[in-house]
């Protein structure tokens, strides 16, 4: 069963740096990982403050329960809180 992590985040124009940073140690921690994990991002094309995340992953095992992926999770959190849902796709 796939699942799919979906999170809309306000990053204020200041912080875009450090965003980018934090986003770059989740796509880091996801390539390390032992199964595939997606981790990809947008901007909103009328609101250059917002943000969408996507964390996708296969199987039974999640990934946020890795450290690396948590504490990446964590400093994106720290930056900019987020709204996030969970998604598993259709038999």
């Amino acid at each position: 069963m796939r699942h799919l992590v979906s999170t809309r985040r306000r990053v204020e124009g200041r912080r875009i740096a450090e965003y980018n940073e934090a986003w770059n140690r989740l796509v880091a921690a996801a390539g390390g990982m032992s199964f595939r994990v997606n981790a990809w991002r947008f901007r909103s094309g009328t609101d250059a403050d917002l943000h969408i995340e996507f964390l996708e992953f296969s199987g039974e095992t999640d990934p946020r329960d890795d450290p690396s992926i948590g504490a990446a999770l964590r400093a994106l959190e720290e930056l900019a809180r987020g709204v996030s849902e969970e998604w598993v796709d259709l038999p």
